[in-house]
């Protein structure tokens, strides 16, 4: 290549960054180029805003769940603490183990799911379950002491005179239990 060919590929090159330059500059004065861009910035408005909304609208799910879940575990708390109250003298053995155990295995789920929560924001429910599975631990070990041998059945009024004062403690600690999660139901439905 020579020097006149170079010249020549130069001046080639810059009336085409002449040509892009113009064509550059009336596409900014170009009103498809204003009205796109207008639209463009319309668009983001309205979709920053409906991500607001939607943000809104899942904090205020997570709350009414919230909310639901602890107003169910006070429900439940409740049929417990009825149940306690209403023991009747009658009661036998293996009526006994099946109830006790069976509010024991709500009570540990009932711990271990707020143990697993914000831990700080639930110690008092945590507390307050494990006081109440002292209690049961205790109903337990007086219940076992009763245990029927196949020559004697044990007498149902031994059986429920054997954890009588202990119930009246779970039902106790149990309303408090009850007394706490309502409160954060509350607290929550207030937030």
């Amino acid at each position: 290549m020579d020097v006149t060919q170079i010249s020549a590929r130069f001046d080639q090159l810059n009336s085409s960054l002449v040509e892009l330059k113009s064509s550059v500059d009336s596409f900014w004065l170009s009103p498809a180029f204003w009205i796109g861009t207008a639209i463009g910035i319309i668009g983001l408005v309205v979709s920053y805003g409906a991500y607001r909304e939607a943000r809104e609208a899942k904090r205020s799910s997570q709350k009414r769940n919230s909310i639901s879940r602890l107003q169910f575990t006070v429900s439940d708390l409740n049929q417990i603490a009825t149940r306690i109250r209403f023991v009747a003298r009658d009661l036998v053995y293996d009526d006994a183990i099946w109830m006790f155990t069976d509010i024991t295995s709500r009570i540990v789920y009932l711990k271990r799911i707020y143990e697993s929560r914000n831990a700080a924001e639930n110690s008092a429910v945590t507390q307050q379950c494990a006081k109440a599975l002292e209690t049961l631990k205790t109903i337990d070990t007086a219940i076992d002491g009763l245990r029927p041998t196949e020559e004697a059945q044990a007498s149902n009024a031994i059986v429920y005179y054997s954890i009588d004062t202990k119930l009246t403690a779970l039902s106790i600690e149990l309303s408090e239990l009850i007394a706490i999660i309502d409160t954060m139901a509350q607290d929550k439905a207030e937030e």
